[in-house]
């Protein structure tokens, strides 16, 4: 959890452009600004450094070179990253307003969400092959996907047109020229889209003198370089209409194509004008001398998104990489309240330009040079620049620290969510000890004598379940936090055939200013809520403390709707189904350990955020009895007790396990949740057969947060019951196993 999330100061960075991806970086050093929490609001979990682009389309680097993990790296600085989009921002109240999450409030706000293509009011009708060159997060795939489109028209030409006619659209022409020249040493998807055809045309087409802003000697090396792959270039020439394999220009000629890339000049996110500030010609933010925009001293608008009233720039990243150090520095004086600095911007730069197969075109103070050294040269300034972007290790604690921190061992991360409950050795010991009465009331129909995913109380005709869970919290998101808290713990109602009615809510919210414990637990409720709502229960009360974390937790009440599904409900030939694929334990223990990838993360999110009242409906069509939800025990675990409380053995089959896509590469990595030993110990001190260095059989004892649920199915209904999960949203949903006679001797749970 992000330990300055109780700070007085908001700090919202609304994108990540190379400017405020600087105040990220910083805080990842060390060099937080005192009394301020940061957030960074992102459409993607990924930015990508668009000075790398080219060499990526030539196929010089991997796509990753140039992507940098906004997750990871979030998680190293302790900056809180939310994947959204807001609809609008009130300058008023000072929020971002979303369309799927409460509203986020700011005290200061840093607008750096860049630019798009112009499109000029251009005509598109049917499938045009358009692939604009952004977002770049996308561009490969989308750019993949035209190709392979065109592949299936089984032409043997590939007909591009790259429209624009500044630097950017001519890296394109020539490296993905360049590209298709060497595709045969290709291994990814675009490779395989190309290598479908025997030639490549490309022509560059801009409405104005292609590279224009460049000096003479630099153009002549461009119309070289286009010539020498081959690149029809047509000046002066305006686009009207995109059809379906033809372009169309304003002096109604046309020009064939199978795949269209547009690079025009960039023009201001509709978004800007929404917002009711000050806007030069082309939409973008008015900015004073100390990136703050001239009609809201708490926006700054950085990059792309904004310009500089007295010295506008070109929109170049330079710019905007620039612009880091102002930006941070003006944040820690808004909030210091201190008198800004101004930035002055350089009147010239280093350009540099990718032709494709090594080879780059350099300009700097009217002198013009290319070659192999050229880029090596870019090449060695984009890397370093990446790399600092891509460092995921620990925080540094202070600006004046030279050498790293050591990572905290394994031993030391104790997992968090229901993976942080204490083992079932420790519980059931607990209770021998203490000699909990397990009968001590008649209103008891199922308590601690027959133990189950919740209690079951009768008053006069009306059955009712009652279940509590309660853990910390694994996400700096306290929103998601609270969804997934009330999901968890809904779940064992479910699982009873219960319908959720009512909750109470615990919370302990860190230590910190009023402020920033006010906006924390308002986004935890709000969470709690959300879910809740979608069940038809309410909040009816609750408690709350101050702590050193955050944690949360409900006892959650419904109506016993149908029969009770036991634990103790198994029967001899039952098919053993479960929901969801395991995998949550191991993916929140590679969090917290800063080795998950944001893709895997939004995996993780889904897998978890889909709740368990299918269960509800199993019970009453299907007429399922024997039911548990998979939580903090692993699948094994809670497999025991049904197996335990049914007097049945059962059998797994190791290759139908269900697991989430990330599973086996952390496995690999010697990764797993702190409460895995215990689930392990406890599996072997049941006599569970099981050959632990098959990485499916490790997820077993992988302790599950919102996992699915693990359902005793009768054979004749077994294909039924799989056709509805799979159709209704549990497309890996799998029969993992079966239920046999009382074992004797023999191991009561073998996994083959």
């Amino acid at each position: 959890m992000n330990s300055t999330s109780t700070q007085q100061f908001r700090i919202v960075l609304l994108g990540a452009g190379h400017t405020n991806a600087h105040v990220i970086r910083q805080w990842a050093m060390g060099n937080r600004i005192e009394n301020a929490e940061l957030v960074c609001v992102s459409d993607s979990a990924t930015a990508t450094y668009s000075g790398m682009l080219p060499a990526v389309v030539a196929g010089d680097v991997p796509r990753a070179a140039m992507e940098i993990d906004l997750l990871r790296l979030a998680q190293r600085s302790g900056c809180r990253l939310i994947v959204a989009t807001p609809a609008r921002i009130d300058r008023i109240e000072r929020k971002l307003i979303f369309g799927d999450r409460p509203s986020l409030d700011y005290d200061v706000l840093s607008i750096g969400i860049g630019s798009q293509p112009s499109w000029n009011d251009v005509m598109v009708a049917g499938h045009s092959g358009l692939v604009a060159i952004k977002p770049m997060q996308t561009f490969l795939d989308r750019l993949t996907s035209a190709v392979e489109y065109a592949a299936q028209r089984n032409r043997d030409m590939l007909r591009v047109a790259v429209i624009g006619g500044g630097v950017a659209s001519v890296e394109i022409a020539c490296c993905l020229s360049g590209r298709f020249s060497q595709r045969q040493k290709g291994t990814d998807q675009l490779d395989f889209a190309l290598a479908q055809f025997r030639e490549m045309q490309v022509r560059l087409i801009s409405a104005t003198e292609v590279g224009g802003e460049l000096v003479a000697g630099t153009r002549r090396r461009l119309s070289k370089a286009l010539k020498q792959y081959g690149i029809q270039t047509i000046d002066r020439q305006k686009v009207t209409h995109i059809e379906d394999g033809r372009l169309m220009f304003t002096d109604r000629s046309t020009s064939e194509f199978d795949v269209v890339i547009w690079a025009t000049g960039a023009i201001a996110s509709p978004f800007l004008a929404t917002l009711g500030l000050e806007t030069d010609g082309r939409g973008f933010l008015l900015t004073n001398a100390d990136l703050s925009s001239v009609s809201d001293s708490r926006i700054f608008a950085v990059g792309d998104s904004g310009t500089i009233r007295d010295t506008p720039t070109p929109k170049a990243g330079v710019y905007a990489v620039r612009q880091g150090p102002i930006l941070f520095e003006n944040l820690r004086r808004f909030v210091n309240e201190q008198a800004p600095i101004r930035y002055l911007p350089q009147r010239g730069f280093l350009k540099l330009i990718n032709v494709g197969r090594h080879t780059a075109i350099g300009e700097y103070r009217g002198l013009s040079f290319a070659g192999s050294r050229v880029w090596k040269l870019k090449h060695r300034i984009d890397t370093k620049f990446i790399e600092m972007y891509q460092d995921y290790g620990p925080a540094m604690t202070d600006t004046n620290a030279s050498p790293e921190p050591p990572a905290p061992s394994d031993a030391s991360i104790k997992c968090l969510g229901c993976g942080g409950k204490l083992s079932s050795e420790i519980l059931r010991e607990t209770l021998r000890l203490t000699n909990v009465s397990r009968a001590n009331s008649d209103s008891v129909v199922i308590g601690l004598d027959q133990p189950d995913d919740a209690a079951i109380l009768r008053f006069g005709d009306q059955e009712v379940a009652i279940t509590t869970d309660y853990f910390a919290t694994p996400f700096d998101d306290p929103y998601l936090f609270g969804r997934i808290v009330a999901i968890h713990t809904l779940s064992d109602l479910y699982a009873m055939g219960a319908t959720p009615s009512a909750a109470l809510v615990n919370m302990e919210i860190p230590f910190g200013h009023p402020k920033g414990q006010q906006r924390l637990a308002t986004e935890l409720m709000a969470g709690i809520n959300h879910e809740l709502q979608l069940a038809s229960a309410n909040i009816v009360g609750g408690h709350s403390i101050e702590g050193p974390r955050l944690a949360a937790g409900l006892t959650a009440i419904g109506r016993q709707s149908c029969s009770a599904t036991k634990k103790g409900n198994l029967r001899v030939g039952d098919q053993l189904v479960l929901t969801k694929p395991l995998g949550v334990g191991l993916g929140l223990a590679a969090m917290m350990r800063n080795e998950l990838k944001s893709v895997e993360f939004s995996r993780l999110k889904e897998v978890m955020l889909q709740n368990n009242s299918i269960a509800l409906y199993l019970i009453t069509n299907f007429q399922v009895q024997a039911m548990t939800d998979i939580t903090g025990f692993g699948l094994l675990g809670h497999l025991m007790e049904m197996v335990s409380a049914s007097f049945v053995s059962a059998e797994l089959d190791a290759e139908k396990i269900p697991t989430i896509e990330f599973t086996q590469r952390l496995n690999e990595l010697g990764i797993a949740s702190s409460l895995y030993p215990a689930n392990l110990s406890a599996a072997t001190s049941f006599g569970v057969d099981f050959n632990e260095e098959d990485w499916r059989v490790a997820t077993l004892f992988d302790p599950q947060t919102c996992g699915g649920l693990l359902l005793g199915v009768p054979s004749r209904k077994l294909g039924s019951v799989l056709d509805f999960l799979k159709q209704h949203g549990y497309p890996e949903a799998a029969c993992l196993g079966r239920v046999g006679e009382p074992s004797g001797n023999l191991p009561a749970i073998r996994v083959i």
